[in-house]
């Protein structure tokens, strides 16, 4: 059974213009934020935060969309819309929670992913970079003007930086 997952998980490509590395890569990329959004889920419920327990859930449909895609011969589709996710779901949670939930970090993946599956050239890879770094710099600053939505508890803001943490790492 974990062979044929394994054998699932690392299958080929059939295009010749997209690379296995890069469709692999997505995936697992893919299913460890499911896992991490399914974590976050058991979190949000238990905290009876339903509306970041949907928004989890669509989180989780949208990355298994990008993981299905990977084998429709849409590497390329996948890795820009796997990136738009990640940038528009940080935001949502900076907004929603603070600086303080550490989403923020998650940005660092951001990049990892950009110069990993990314099939621009080296400069447009810089130009995302730049971006990334930009966009960083726009939440910190946002959040030191604009309090958040919703006011996490110390004991809720030290579990979300354990499972960003986690998360972060395990995506590096």
């Amino acid at each position: 059974m974990v062979q044929k997952i394994k054998d699932f998980i690392l299958k080929d490509v059939q295009s010749e213009n997209e690379t296995k590395k890069t469709a692999v890569t997505l995936r697992i990329s893919a299913l460890m934020l499911c896992l991490y959004f399914l974590t976050l889920f058991a979190v949000f419920c238990a905290i009876k935060d339903i509306r970041s327990a949907v928004i989890c859930l669509v989180c989780i449909g949208c990355y298994l969309v990008s993981f299905y895609t990977t084998y429709l011969n849409h590497t390329k589709f996948a890795s820009i819309f796997s990136q738009a996710l990640m940038a528009l779901w940080i935001l949502i949670f900076i907004w929603e929670y603070g600086w303080n939930c550490g989403v923020q970090h998650f940005v660092f993946v951001l990049l990892v992913l950009n110069f990993t599956v990314s099939a621009g050239t080296m400069g447009m890879k810089i130009g995302a970079a730049a971006l990334a770094c930009a966009y960083r710099i726009f939440l910190y600053a946002y959040t030191n003007r604009y309090d958040p939505v919703t006011n996490i508890s110390a004991d809720t803001g030290v579990l979300f930086q354990i499972i960003n943490t986690l998360a972060i790492f395990g995506e590096l």
